[in-house]
Formats: C-alpha cells, structure tokens, sequence
C-alpha cells in the first residue's frame, strides 16, 4: 500500500496489516537502536 502521492508533509509511512492475526491483543514494540521507543498495543476484534 502506498501513501497518497499528492500528500507533501514529508512524513514516512510504514504500514502493517493485522488481517491474518487471530483474534486477541497484541504489543507491537517499536525499537530505534535497540531500544523501545513506542510501545502500542492492538485489540483485533474480529
């Protein structure tokens, strides 16, 4: 999936897709030079 070619913030996109995931919660832990920087957590419902 591609970010709009039209959007000129300058930010980077990454994206993840969750559809293979079985229902549950789970903690994608982003790291930056081996250390947890942002830590979310994702409720997939269905």
């Amino acid at each position: 999936m591609m970010a709009n070619p039209t959007d000129n913030s300058g930010d980077k996109r990454l994206y993840l897709s969750i559809d293979h995931l079985k229902k549950g919660t789970y903690i994608l832990s982003i790291l930056l030079n081996n250390h947890v920087v942002k830590t979310i957590e994702i409720k997939k419902e269905t």
